[in-house]
């Protein structure tokens, strides 16, 4: 599949057109992208983002203190801050609520290692009052996993994506692996658990953020691959099987970090979105505005990785910062790189 990117990061206000070329037919999706803000030093690893009654929350991610932030949605700055006084953020990578509750993922796991994976529980009036508040907890494994060996940036059990989604939670994974995103249905009932995948996602890169908008019906990922982030907007899908719905993905461009994070609908048509302070940039908060063309289905055929290799044709392993191509089993490539 290849990607023809009109587009142009001098400006605060980015018009995207962009035509996604597969076979021989061509779809034309237009998207807004505007740069509201950069964003405080406290939240320079803003991992996660909710909005919510006209607040927009985040957090940071590992090594993070076990705060939720109200930004403002226009300036950038922290407006409150909420203390969850029984949690430990270990690598806090997502968040989502529903009708009671604040969910808060702890779910990143880059080495493969972990085997103290949870979402935090939050009562949301609790959440609206207190400046301290006590979460329940939903521990869970996964049940495909055997291997907790170190393996840094190459396995499929990282996960930064998560939505509330009818009576469940799902988890979507960053597979390193693969190119693709897991999906892992979870209960939102407080106990331990031993969780099953329900779907995969074909991304082509690594998904860092879910969404999923109640107004529209919609599930949007968020996720970068070499040098450029993505979002991938999936709807029309039959129950929660979210591979049966038709796919949009497009690539963009940004002012500041390309390391987007997190993604929250504010209306059918509009989100926010924030990326995390890395070397292309600093922490960032925007805003996407995707408009009424037609999206077509996006379909790829089941393919493995089968060499990585660098610009110069020689076979390598995966190194941080260092650009590198992987070739598949059926003779395309994709260039990538590892930038957290």
């Amino acid at each position: 599949m290849r990607k023809i990117k009109v587009m142009h990061p001098s400006i605060s206000k980015i018009r995207l057109i962009i035509l996604i070329i597969l076979g021989s037919t061509v779809y034309l999706s237009a998207q807004e992208i505007n740069t509201i803000t950069i964003l405080s030093n406290e939240v320079n690893e803003t991992s996660g983002l909710l909005f919510h009654n006209g607040r927009l929350i985040t957090h940071n991610d590992s090594g993070g203190e076990a705060y939720l932030y109200e930004i403002d949605s226009i300036g950038g700055e922290i407006l409150r801050t909420v203390f969850i006084e029984n949690a430990i953020n270990v690598d806090w990578e997502d968040i989502c609520f529903d009708a009671n509750y604040i969910y808060i993922g702890d779910i990143g796991n880059n080495a493969g290692m972990r085997n103290d994976l949870k979402i935090y529980r939050v009562e949301l009036s609790e959440y609206l009052i207190e400046e301290t508040v006590i979460a329940e907890i939903i521990n869970f494994s996964y049940s495909d996993q055997s291997d907790f060996s170190n393996q840094l940036y190459s396995n499929n059990f990282d996960a930064e994506g998560l939505i509330s989604f009818n009576n469940h939670l799902y988890i979507f994974t960053k597979n390193w692996l693969d190119g693709k995103s897991n999906v892992y249905k979870l209960s939102k009932t407080p106990g331990n658990y031993v969780i099953n995948k329900t779907d995969s996602l074909i991304s082509n890169g690594l998904i860092t953020g879910a969404d999923y908008n109640l107004l529209s019906n919609k599930l949007i990922l968020t996720g970068y691959s070499i040098f450029n982030p993505f979002i991938v907007e999936i709807n029309d899908f039959q129950e929660d099987l979210f591979s049966s719905g038709y796919s949009n993905k497009i690539e963009f461009s940004v002012n500041e970090s390309i390391q987007i994070e997190s993604v929250s609908s504010i209306n059918q048509k509009e989100y926010y979105m924030t990326s995390e302070a890395s070397n292309s940039g600093s922490s960032c908060l925007y805003r996407l505005k995707i408009n009424d063309l037609a999206i077509e289905n996006i379909e790829e055929e089941k393919n493995e990785i089968i060499k990585t290799i660098d610009f110069l044709g020689r076979e390598i392993d995966y190194k941080k910062f260092i650009p590198f191509i992987d070739i598949y089993q059926n003779g395309t490539s994709q260039k990538r790189i590892i930038i957290e």
